[in-house]
């Protein structure tokens, strides 16, 4: 039988057979999912998704483990017809907060908070003018301070080594409904854009079997 959540809070020991640490970790995904689900400030989710639906630019920043959320949000918005860049390296990062001007949004994704080349990249922006929002683990993190906006996802630190994996189960979660949000917004856009990609795409699967 399986156990409940509560009962992983130790998070995985070595003694664990991999079917142990299976139902470990789906069941901390599971829990950081409806932590967040339930934790979320609805405030500050309306205000990001009005945000980035009026935004002229929009710049993503991470680094590490951030990288792979910085690509899934960029791609996603610029499915949508937003001008849209994401910055993943410290250098191109801090270049690039030379051109946001007013009306354009800096977004700094971080699990801990603290990765202070998207932290300085943040405080750039704001000096430049542009809105900044945030989305990470900690609400009292340095990232915070430097964001207009926080979205903040809820995983157990008892949860460790489990606990920056989660995290970003929960952040990816958040980028989705994001992504909806903004899609039901420009909902008549949206439809027709999705059309469009379908068509680009099967044009291109079209000339890779000609090339054959």
């Amino acid at each position: 039988s399986h156990q409940s959540p509560a009962s992983y809070l130790t998070g995985v020991e070595p003694e664990d057979d991999s079917g142990t640490v299976l139902e470990k970790i789906m069941a901390a995904n599971i829990k950081a999912l409806r932590d967040t689900q339930s934790h979320l400030d609805r405030k500050s989710f309306d205000g990001a998704v009005e945000l980035l639906s009026s935004a002229g630019k929009i710049h993503i920043y991470g680094i590490g483990t951030s990288a792979g959320l910085v690509g899934e949000l960029q791609h996603r918005l610029m499915l949508l017809g937003m001008q849209v860049h994401g910055y993943t390296d410290a250098v191109a990062i801090r270049l690039s907060t030379m051109n946001l001007l007013p009306g354009d949004v800096a977004v700094g994704i971080s699990h801990s908070g603290r990765t202070m080349s998207v932290v300085d990249a943040l405080e750039l922006s704001r000096q430049s003018g542009a809105a900044t929002l945030c989305l990470t683990s900690y609400n009292t993190s340095p990232i915070t301070r430097q964001s207009d906006l926080s979205l903040t996802v809820f995983c157990d630190e008892t949860q460790y080594p489990i606990e920056a994996s989660t995290a970003r189960i929960a952040q990816t979660a958040v980028v989705d409904a994001l992504v909806a949000a903004i899609s039901a917004r420009r909902f008549d856009t949206a439809i027709t854009r999705s059309a469009r990609v379908h068509d680009l795409l099967e044009e291109l699967r079209y000339k890779r079997r000609d090339k054959k």
